[in-house]
């Protein structure tokens, strides 16, 4: 009986992520850091080497769901990051959460992974909260 309910489980995570409720970016295509501030910081700028590995992994094998709250965090599609051409939006306000701008979608990042990810953003000009 465990054996067929794990097995059904594995199923039902491999249906899942094959069905787009997982995100899965790119693993080829470049990583663009986009950051349009109203204080007037504007940048764009194409990730390289850790950087580029550390967001490919964050944003990799997430699940997807419905707003249930999480749109009260305040996302932008100027600050964001490309991949493939497919956009990423985190929290504004700081809060764990990232909107997948292309399914209309959320998803939850570790408080580690939003450590890094706005210390990347640091790393070229922007910063949070940036709201």
């Amino acid at each position: 009986m465990k054996r067929a309910i794990a097995s059904f489980f594995i199923l039902l995570s491999v249906l899942m992520f094959f069905t787009g409720c997982v995100t899965r970016p790119g693993k080829s295509e470049s990583i663009v850091l986009h950051f349009h501030h109203h204080s007037g910081i504007d940048i764009d700028c194409e990730l390289t080497g850790d950087e580029a590995s550390d967001i490919r992994k964050m944003l990799s094998g997430k699940f997807l769901n419905l707003d249930s709250g999480v749109s009260s965090c305040g996302f932008s599609e100027s600050v964001s990051i490309e991949i493939g051409g497919k956009l990423y939006c985190p929290a504004c306000d700081g809060c764990t959460s990232v909107y997948d701008a292309n399914k209309k979608r959320y998803f939850e990042i570790t408080a580690e992974e939003r450590a890094r990810l706005e210390e990347i953003f640091e790393n070229h000009g922007g910063g949070f909260p940036c709201v």
